[in-house]
């Protein structure tokens, strides 16, 4: 029997600026609990908003997925996607993070922006995850 892996594309806007130490905190503390529940992904933050692809069992990546609607650091999280996938799209990372500069979002046509202003959808799931894989080329993540 083939065992899928569920899939979920969110994006939030952080309630205030996150220093460095802030980011790095919260980025040691999700990969631990992510590798506690053999959660991957990949998170981007960018001028206060996070888009983040949580890859896993359902129950595990929905569990995180309730855990970061709870967080009271950010606002406005919106689902793009939930999908069950063959395969992990992100199987070697705990949790990839990047925080791209200005330059590198104008080199995707400033995706990012697009992407966290739009609803939810199909078509944005696709947008999103190409932006995520355009990323991971560009960053050589």
């Amino acid at each position: 029997m083939l065992c899928m892996i569920h899939q979920l594309i969110y994006g939030s806007t952080a309630t205030k600026p996150f220093t460095g130490l802030e980011l790095a905190e919260l980025l040691r503390r999700a990969r631990e609990k992510n590798g506690r529940l053999g959660v991957t992904g990949m998170l981007l933050h960018h001028d206060s908003s996070f888009l983040q692809i949580l890859e896993g069992q359902r129950s595990d990546v929905e569990t995180v997925y309730a855990l970061i609607e709870q967080d009271k650091r950010h606002s406005g999280a919106m689902v793009y996607s939930r999908s069950d996938i063959a395969a992990r799209e992100f199987p070697d990372w705990g949790m990839a993070f990047h925080a791209p500069t200005d330059g590198e979002i104008a080199d995707l046509g400033g995706s990012f922006r697009q992407i966290r202003t739009m609803t939810a959808g199909d078509i944005q799931s696709r947008k999103a995850r190409v932006f995520f894989h355009a990323f991971c080329k560009v960053t050589r993540l």
